[in-house]
């Protein structure tokens, strides 16, 4: 009887878990989309202050429930000799959020670059991937993310590209 309660509570409360990684040059905003994401969709979450986020070398991870979607984030660092590293993470991510700090001119040129990296031919056409700009040129906002701006509409976007994409299903996790 115990199994079966059991069964059926991981049933009604299991999450389909979809890996979202963040990419882009150092400083471009990744970390900063992250806490605010999380601050956004986890009810109980105080974000990270921005004077505090610093340039990531590794990984940061951060999971966001949205609906019977889980979002587990993979904000990987973006200076140039992490960036080989990124394409060993596609295989395992259904989605792709390419952040970039628009106001740095000097560095648009080389934020394409780091976006036209070769990608596995495998995994092209089967990966979800959204844009985002984290300062508009000219505003005096210290960054698109720390208003909010574009954050829930984005990652809500993903969310409907991910689970409908029959190429990459999702790892089934419950909620314990």
């Amino acid at each position: 009887m115990y199994t079966l309660l059991s069964g059926l509570y991981k049933y009604v409360f299991q999450k389909d878990e979809y890996c979202i990684l963040i990419l882009g040059l150092d400083n471009a905003g990744k970390t900063t989309f992250l806490e605010q994401s999380k601050t956004r969709f986890n009810k109980h979450y105080k974000g990270m202050s921005l004077s505090k986020i610093t340039t990531t070398v590794g990984l940061n991870i951060g999971t966001v429930d949205v609906g019977k979607a889980r979002l587990m984030f993979w904000d990987l660092g973006g200076q140039e000799e992490l960036q080989s590293l990124w394409d060993k993470y596609y295989a395992e991510c259904h989605g792709v959020i390419y952040v970039i700090d628009s106001t740095d001119e000097e560095r648009l040129s080389e934020s394409k670059q780091a976006f036209d990296l070769p990608l596995d031919p495998r995994h092209q056409d089967s990966l979800q991937r959204l844009y985002l700009q984290d300062r508009a040129a000219g505003l005096p906002d210290p960054g698109l993310f720390s208003t909010h701006g574009g954050v829930n509409e984005g990652i809500e976007w993903m969310v409907k590209c991910v689970v409908r994409n029959v190429h990459r299903p999702p790892r089934q996790r419950d909620i314990t």
